[in-house]
């Protein structure tokens, strides 16, 4: 074999076994992160097609937005089988001529069009007999390279099957959870609903178990299928960050405005329960996902502060403070549990706004107002 043989062939393992791993890193390893290759394809698409969406109008915006994430994952299988397809013509090239049979009328092959075109049809198995191969290695490399496409096929499936459920499993917890607030994302009616008129504390420990559960599952998906990040909702009620963003809150009120000596049973009911701990890991999974590394995300998650953050946040507790007395709830609302709920509210905030900000979701539909 030639030095540029050589070259080719070398460059051609080195593609297939680029697209190998990535496949399964995204598909079967279920690793935690973006894959090498078809992870920041998405990133970059992504980011770009909020970068166009930009300067249009919200709710057109959103629902723009809302066509990215799924065309992801055709961009995404298309990706592969180009790279699959690219990889088996490189290792074709080499063994041209010499290695093929044209049928009558049919030029011999020898370019690399001709290569990408024999790799074409057998990757999809189309077999029109007008090239075929007739060396032991090129018969192998197509046999080979048909079941990959084969394969491929198949994985895409289970693919396409396992985004979806962990999708709708993430719509349908963050619309019960917009049902129990009232229609809204004021955590503060969460809590109320279930310890209304001096209600045991068992219904509220059981939604918030039901709770945890239910977000450890999406953590469980988003780290399964990266891609899902890119996801969003027609309704802003559907949005993870809504879901992240009231669940974190309803934590941060039952730290600070239920009354411990009242309610000793319900104070720091969220952090014992595990949601805060589950939440938490979402978020910050979130986050890092999105605004690539810890370092970045720390520095995106703090530019998002605004200087009158904490007096809308001090706002926001007495708010709350007077829906919990409404319903019977002996509450604290004295300067120190205001400026514990600021305190804690600045703890996560800020990330849930980072990546908002990356996903195009204006603040105000992600919390509501609240």
């Amino acid at each position: 074999m030639t030095l540029p043989g050589i070259v080719c062939t070398l460059a051609g393992l080195c593609t297939l076994a680029v697209v190998l791993w990535d496949i399964f890193v995204t598909v079967l390893h279920h690793w935690g992160g973006r894959s090498p290759v078809g992870g920041r394809l998405a990133h970059g698409l992504w980011r770009m097609g909020v970068g166009l969406l930009r300067f249009i109008p919200t709710r057109r915006r959103r629902a723009w937005l809302g066509f990215v994430g799924p065309a992801l994952i055709p961009a995404t299988l298309v990706l592969w089988a180009s790279l699959t397809v690219a990889g088996f013509a490189l290792l074709y090239l080499p063994q041209m001529p010499q290695g093929f049979h044209a049928g009558p009328g049919i030029p011999v092959p020898g370019t690399f069009f001709d290569a990408l075109y024999v790799s074409g049809i057998s990757f999809f198995t189309i077999g029109f007999g007008d090239v075929l191969p007739v060396a032991r290695l090129t018969r192998f490399l197509a046999v080979l390279e048909g079941g990959a496409g084969f394969g491929l096929v198949s994985l895409s499936v289970s693919y396409f099957a396992s985004v979806y459920t962990a999708y709708s499993a993430q719509k349908a917890l963050a619309e019960t959870l917009y049902a129990q607030a009232g229609e809204s994302a004021d955590a503060a009616r969460v809590i109320a609903s279930h310890l209304h008129g001096g209600a045991s504390h068992g219904i509220l420990a059981f939604e918030l178990a039901r709770l945890r559960d239910g977000m450890a599952a999406i953590g469980s998906g988003y780290a399964n299928w990266p891609i899902l990040h890119y996801f969003v909702s027609a309704l802003p009620r559907e949005s993870l960050l809504r879901l992240l963003f009231v669940v974190h809150d309803m934590v941060t009120l039952l730290d600070t405005a239920v009354d411990p000596d009242e309610n000793p049973t319900v104070a720091g009911l969220g952090r014992r329960s595990g949601l805060e701990a589950t939440a938490r890991n979402l978020r910050r999974s979130l986050a890092a996902t999105l605004l690539l590394g810890w370092d970045v995300a720390e520095r995106e998650a703090r530019l998002e502060l605004e200087e009158g953050d904490p007096f809308r946040w001090a706002g926001r507790f007495r708010d709350a403070v007077d829906v919990l007395r409404g319903a019977g709830v002996a509450v604290c609302d004295g300067p120190d549990a205001v400026e514990r709920y600021v305190r804690e509210r600045g703890e996560w905030e800020p990330w849930v706004r980072a990546s908002a900000v990356v996903l195009g979701e204006p603040w105000g539909e992600v919390s509501g107002g609240c």
